[in-house]
């Protein structure tokens, strides 16, 4: 997000006029703010005062958005109703044992409360098993199209409980990344991985399951601009 999507989520479902009213400025300074421009150290003092945002995440967003928890009250259309999602742009993969690796998060992306709340519980431990990535490939059109950014559910459960039909972040045993429709199915004894495209372009195909399932499961894919069930 840029400074001024930023101050846009600071803001919530307050009017530009009623923000600018909280921090001391003109409506037409917030309308500069949000396109871009830069608040004083005055203001940016203000907004941390009355919204409880940390200074260093609304100018560079790194970091961790509110100071010690502060924040509007839930409700009050501010910080307090989102959560926080990272962005990762590198390489999900997953550990020998199964644990995710990537690189450190590029950015933050607010999601209602509301929704995460109510699509994975209150479990924090659980939110924080929640991870954003951009797609590459096109074998999910058109549910999900080249360079869109997908919530990943990574909670442990989700890995290793396949929903038949759902969609998931698989490693090939190749160690290639991709997106599919799984299914896990038994022959002989033997565990295999069922993958499906919504693009009618690429065939189905399986492979034998040889390690733990979460090698090859990286995460349930719970959204794309939209709800995914």
């Amino acid at each position: 997000m840029s400074i001024g999507e930023r101050i846009k989520t600071v803001r919530g479902s307050l009017s530009q006029k009623d923000f600018a009213k909280k921090i001391g400025v003109h409506l037409t300074t917030v309308q500069l703010y949000e396109s871009g421009n830069i608040p004083k150290g005055d203001v940016l003092q203000r907004i941390k005062e009355k919204f409880g945002v940390s200074i260093d995440w609304l100018l560079t967003g790194e970091g961790e958005p509110f100071i010690d928890g502060q924040g509007l009250e839930p409700g009050s259309g501010g910080p307090a109703d989102y959560c926080f999602v990272p962005l990762v742009e590198g390489r999900v993969t997953a550990g020998s044992e199964g644990g995710l690796l990537y690189d450190e998060p590029v950015d933050l992306y607010p999601f209602k409360k509301k929704w995460i709340l109510r699509k994975f519980g209150r479990d924090q431990g659980r939110h924080k098993a929640l991870v954003l990535v951009r797609v590459t490939g096109d074998s999910m059109v058109p549910t999900i199209n080249p360079g869109e950014l997908i919530l990943m559910d990574t909670w442990e459960i989700e890995r290793l409980q396949i929903k038949d039909g759902k969609v998931y972040l698989v490693r090939m045993p190749d160690g290639t990344i991709t997106v599919k429709r799984l299914i896990l199915s038994k022959e002989d004894g033997n565990f295999r991985l069922i993958c499906l495209s919504d693009n009618p372009n690429f065939e189905p195909f399986k492979f034998l399951v040889e390690r733990p399932l979460q090698w090859y499961v990286l995460g349930r894919i719970r959204w794309v601009g939209r709800e995914i069930d």
